[in-house]
């Protein structure tokens, strides 16, 4: 037996196969890491003879490239999601400045996107990617039902938003009210502080 979210997580579906072989797969992070018991390893000492054309090479000169690096992870996989909507009004730095320093995905909404600010490999919704993170934090989102079904399942829900009335608020675990390019820039230098 299988169950499994449809249209937007607003269904539920249970299946049973009766076919001899089953291929399931599994939603990114809707599994819970468990601790796991270390094992004895057996190692084996491998001897390596490098040719006289290896050891022949000398080094003249070396230059390392110091480059900052921007790899967040895919989106629909992440553990970590910060998104921005039509409150960012086009400045997406609150927003890359604080999953720079969670190590997370960036997400948008729709309005967002129809507007050009970020791209539609972004964008989180029915028409968009759907994801389940460990934690979402939604920057200047009202929390339209479009973006609501490709988010509400996601563990744990910040909102940052200026209107205390917003609906993303409704669902949210954490709700901050407050100018989400104050707020974001805050936690981020919290978050920096702590790992030092």
């Amino acid at each position: 037996l299988a169950s499994r979210q449809v249209f937007a997580g607003t269904w539920r579906t249970r299946s049973e196969s009766l076919t001899e072989r089953v291929v399931v797969t599994v939603r990114a992070n809707s599994v819970t890491d468990e601790r796991v018991e270390p094992t004895a390893v057996e190692v084996t000492r491998l001897v390596v003879q490098p040719s006289k054309r290896a050891i022949s090479a000398t080094l003249v000169r070396r230059h390392v490239h110091e480059a900052v690096s921007t790899v967040r992870p895919p989106l629909a996989g992440a553990s970590f999601v910060v998104a921005g909507g039509r409150g960012t009004q086009g400045d997406f730095t609150p927003i890359d400045d604080l999953a720079d320093a969670l190590s997370a995905a960036v997400g948008a909404t729709r309005d967002v996107v129809d507007e050009g600010w970020v791209g539609h490999d972004a964008q989180i919704g029915q028409t968009g990617v759907t994801i389940a993170p460990k934690v979402y934090i939604g920057a200047g989102i009202s929390g339209a039902p479009h973006h609501r079904g490709g988010m509400q399942a996601s563990e744990t829900i910040i909102a940052v938003n200026s209107d205390p009335e917003t609906p993303l608020f409704e669902i949210a675990d954490f709700a901050v009210v407050g100018d989400l390019a104050t707020v974001l820039p805050q936690a981020a230098a919290a978050l920096r502080a702590r790992r030092q």
